[in-house]
This record gives C-alpha cells, sequence and structure tokens, in this order.
C-alpha cells in the first residue's frame, strides 16, 4: 500500500506518497507549520487573531478551514490509498 498525499495550495500543488497513513499525515502537518504565517495577506495579522492550534488535527483543519473561509482560497488536501503491484 501506498499513501498519497496531494495538497493544493494558492502556489500549485504538492503530491508525494508515504509508506502509512501517519506519515502522509506528519507530511502534510509539516506543510501546515511551515506555510501558516504565510497564509494570510497583509490584511489580516495572523499572529496576532490567529495562534496556531497545538493538536495536529486541529491545526491542519485550521489551516485549510481558514484558507476558505478568510482568504477565499480553494485550497485542500487529500490522501489517497492506492495498492501497487510489485511484480
Amino acid at each position: 500500500m501506498v499513501h498519497v498525499l496531494r495538497i493544493e495550495h494558492r502556489y500549485g500543488s504538492d503530491v508525494s506518497a508515504h509508506s502509512t497513513n501517519g506519515k502522509a499525515r506528519k507530511a502534510l502537518d509539516d506543510f501546515v507549520k511551515a506555510n501558516w504565517s504565510d497564509m494570510f495577506d497583509d490584511t489580516y495579522q495572523p499572529s496576532k487573531t490567529t495562534p496556531m492550534p497545538r493538536l495536529r488535527n486541529d491545526r491542519i483543519e485550521d489551516y485549510f478551514e481558514k484558507a476558505q473561509r478568510i482568504m477565499g482560497r480553494e485550497e485542500f488536501h487529500e490522501i489517497h490509498e492506492c495498492e501497487v503491484d510489485a511484480a
């Protein structure tokens, strides 16, 4: 099994493959943490009004919800579990 992570964001798409769903979720969380401060434009100051949630699932959900609701961007993520033929 391979877990394929696709992240659509304002700069394009990121696609990566992982051996477990947990590793795919970790890569997604790493993306969110690296891009949290860049999520907003100059009219919205996240450091003052939107602290990064401490828990991973909350952080991921918050990032994509705010990107859509506050910034009006169609950002999303998905993880697909795919069979791999080792022949």
